[in-house]
This record gives structure tokens, sequence and C-alpha cells, in this order.
């Protein structure tokens, strides 16, 4: 499936200000268990493990990217629950394509999510997410025809910018453990 997403990553006071601004339906949580390399390098592609409702190993590939505009080619399939390690094997037989190494999980990033769903053939979706002793705020709008400009031209006159690249929650997650490693190193912080 191609997931095609823009994503906007907010301060509080946005977050609250979107929050009074849609009929947003009740909040939920799933929890995203990350893998990657054992060097906590952080690849392009995402390998997790989704806690909601059920367990689903997940993999999405890069498609294209252009400021706050991520498509992705996503595989999933249902799993019994999380686990520590995910081989290249099973990777490459979900996916179809060639893994180097095996992955490792190495965290959580839990987030608490609201769903608008009045617009025809897209999602808009408002995220807090709390990983590794940080918390930030995001806005999602999944769609699956046409870039939503209407939309768009609505949030921006409530002073949105979608003209930054942004990083996913993967790749937050992953820039913060090794900040949190390379700080853990230096003998800053135990």
């Amino acid at each position: 499936m191609l997931e095609k997403e823009i994503k906007v990553l907010l301060s509080q006071s946005e977050f609250c200000r979107l929050l009074e601004s849609f009929e947003w339906e009740e909040p939920f949580q799933q929890i995203n268990y990350y893998y990657g390399s054992k060097d906590y390098i952080d690849d392009s592609v995402t390998v997790r493990i989704r806690e909601c409702m059920g367990y689903k190993l997940q993999v999405k590939i890069p498609h294209n990217s252009f400021e706050s505009l991520h498509v992705k080619q996503e595989f999933e399939e249902s799993v019994d629950g999380v686990c520590c390690v995910i081989t290249k094997q099973h990777l490459e037989t979900l996916t179809n394509c060639k893994f180097t190494v095996d992955k490792i999980l190495h965290g959580k990033l839990v987030t608490t999510r609201r769903i608008f769903r009045k617009y025809p053939g897209l999602e808009l979706a408002m995220d807090i997410n709390q990983y590794l002793d940080k918390t930030d705020y995001e806005l999602e709008i999944e769609f699956q025809e046409e870039y939503p400009i209407e939309l768009i031209r609505k949030l921006e006159k409530m002073n949105l910018r979608f003209n930054k690249s942004i990083k996913g929650k993967k790749s937050r997650f992953f820039e913060r453990l090794n900040s949190m490693a390379i700080e853990d190193r230096s003998g800053i912080c135990i």
C-alpha cells in the first residue's frame, strides 16, 4: 500500500488551538516499538511493531519526500506481540526487498491520537508523542488521492506552515536515542 501523508510538528499552543478548531473523535493510545541495527543508526526504512487493538509488524520504505510531504510503500502483517529481534529473512519475505541485517528492538514511542474524518479521502490525526523523556506534538494529514490543497489553505490561515522538512516519528525517536547514547558515552549524562 502506498501511504501519502503530510506532517507538521506543532507547539503545545498550536496543538491546543487545533484541538478546539475541529470535532475530533475520542483519543486513543497506540505504541510503536522501533527496530534498527545494533549501533542505533537510523536508516530510511521504518521497521516497527504497532500495538493498538492487537499487534502489527509494519515496514515503511520511502518512495518520495518533499518538505512536509512523505510518501512511503507500507507493508504490514499481524503478529502475536513484541519481540526482541526481527530477522532479515522475515522482513525480506514480507516486503520482497533486500535487508542486510536483523533488526533489534530499541524502544518505544507512545502516541495519544485524535482523528478527524469529515473530509472525503483523507484523515487528520493529532498526536501527542512521548518517547525517551521527550514529548512532542504533531499533525498528520493522510490522503489517498489528490493533494488536499483546500485543507492546507485553511490550516495555513491558522498560521501552520507546510514548507519545512519534517522528520517522522521513527527518525525523531532514533535522533533522540542517538543523542542520549552520545551523552552517555561522554560522561555528561549517566
